[in-house]
């Protein structure tokens, strides 16, 4: 499923290569304000790098949130209104 995923995304966007992308590193580089989302039951991608991006997330404003869910669960609606509430409060920072 990976090679073929890889591949779909390469063409999809014009030359992205999962297989060497960084996200640790694109992370510190950022600046402006970030928000992490997870769902706690996510059984595709590991929380541990949800966290690992929000440690090295560069911009001063940050916030993480952990929902009840997996991968492709609707969010809840607090969280919904968290991430509402996050664009409001940084939209012209």
């Amino acid at each position: 499923m990976w090679p073929s995923l890889c591949q779909m995304v390469n063409q999809e966007t014009g030359g992205l290569d999962l297989n060497t992308l960084n996200p640790i590193e694109s992370a510190a580089q950022r600046n402006i304000p970030g928000l992490f989302l997870h769902a706690i039951n996510d059984e595709l991608i590991p929380m541990s790098h949800s966290e690992r991006n929000f440690e090295a997330y560069g911009g001063a404003v940050k916030d993480v949130s952990y929902f009840d869910g997996d991968h492709n669960s609707p969010r809840p609606d607090d969280t919904n209104q968290m991430v509402l509430q996050f664009i409001q409060t940084h939209l012209n920072s």
